[in-house]
């Protein structure tokens, strides 16, 4: 199998507009940005891991992570990032 072509994918901070580049993401994905405490980044990827493929997790710098998922699977992922950004007290900075 193939790598799928990388497309950028976009996001603002306090600081900057950056565009970084995230391996496997394509038109038939959809991402979501959440911030969380650095500490909270491995429950954030086991919780994800547990929902049986829903998404992967690309942690980009602490707890900075963009949440990839199939096109048909985004409600799933949008209920998921919602629920966990406030659990732990994140900031979903998805812009959707």
């Amino acid at each position: 199998m193939s790598a799928k072509k990388v497309t950028a994918v976009t996001c603002s901070d306090e600081k900057a507009s950056v565009s970084r580049q995230v391996v496997g993401i394509d038109a038939d994905m959809v991402t979501r940005r959440l911030t969380v405490r650095a500490k909270d980044v491995v429950f954030v990827k086991g919780v994800v891991e547990a929902h049986d493929g829903l998404a992967h997790v690309f942690a980009e710098s602490g707890g900075d992570l963009t949440l990839a998922a199939p096109r048909d699977r985004e409600v799933e992922l949008d209920e998921l990032v919602r629920d966990l950004a406030v659990e732990l007290g994140g900031i979903d900075d998805s812009q959707h």
